[in-house]
């Protein structure tokens, strides 16, 4: 799992600094990035129904949330698909800036799930080893 994530996290910074860079191919390319990176993560730390790995799911709570966390990555997928595509066929200033302002609120999204991964897992980890005391 850290080798997909530190990929995907690498690729949000790539996608961070195009948008700060403004470089109109290297924001198609950088999210072209994060969409094989998210597919990666997606394949490689979920379980096949699409949940975060290694998660408790005998704890309904964590499961819950492990299940949501999944959804979502998958729906950032789908937004890191749309985004990638319209960034092929932008043509003017303000069609720019619009997808600057999807991909910004895209890669904070992504940064936000990330981190709540992290904090589930840590979690159900944390409750594991705290079973045996």
């Amino acid at each position: 799992m850290s080798g997909s994530r530190g990929g995907l996290l690498e690729a949000i910074r790539r996608l961070e600094q195009a948008l700060a860079d403004d470089g109109a191919g290297r924001l198609g390319r950088s999210l072209a990035g994060v969409e094989a990176a998210l597919r990666r993560h997606t394949l490689g730390a979920h379980d096949p129904d699409g949940t975060p790995g290694p998660v408790d799911r005998t704890r309904l709570g964590l499961a819950r949330r492990s299940a949501r966390l999944g959804r979502r990555h998958l729906d950032l997928l789908r937004e890191t698909v749309a985004l990638r595509e319209a960034a092929a066929r932008t043509a003017t200033a303000q069609d720019r800036r619009a997808l600057c302002r999807r991909a910004a609120r895209l890669a904070a999204q992504l940064r936000k799930a990330e981190e709540e991964e992290a904090g589930l897992v840590l979690e159900s980890v944390n409750t594991e080893l705290g079973a045996g005391d």
